[in-house]
């Protein structure tokens, strides 16, 4: 996305990403994520943020399981569960 090479264009990104991530690339997946997420590129959506981290996270993507972990623990996109006692 950073455009090294060629010329910056998010929405081929974003069209890359999706198709990669539609054919199970986990780190699409977290790419997306992470765009949703922020919402600075693509309008934001803290709950599909969260669809494309757990997919990724279960395909093995280990940035993913801690781009998750970050959210779970503070409720964002997904249900925060209270701390055990």
């Amino acid at each position: 996305m950073n455009g090294q090479g060629v010329e910056r264009n998010i929405e081929e990104a974003i069209r890359l990403y999706t198709m990669s991530a539609e054919n199970d690339g986990m780190y699409a997946m977290l790419q997306l994520g992470l765009l949703y997420m922020d919402g600075f590129l693509i309008e934001k959506d803290v709950e599909k943020a969260a669809e494309m981290q757990e997919k990724s996270a279960a395909l093995g993507c280990k940035e993913a399981m801690v781009e998750l972990g970050k959210m779970c623990k503070v409720g964002i996109g997904v249900e925060r569960t209270p701390k055990s006692i």
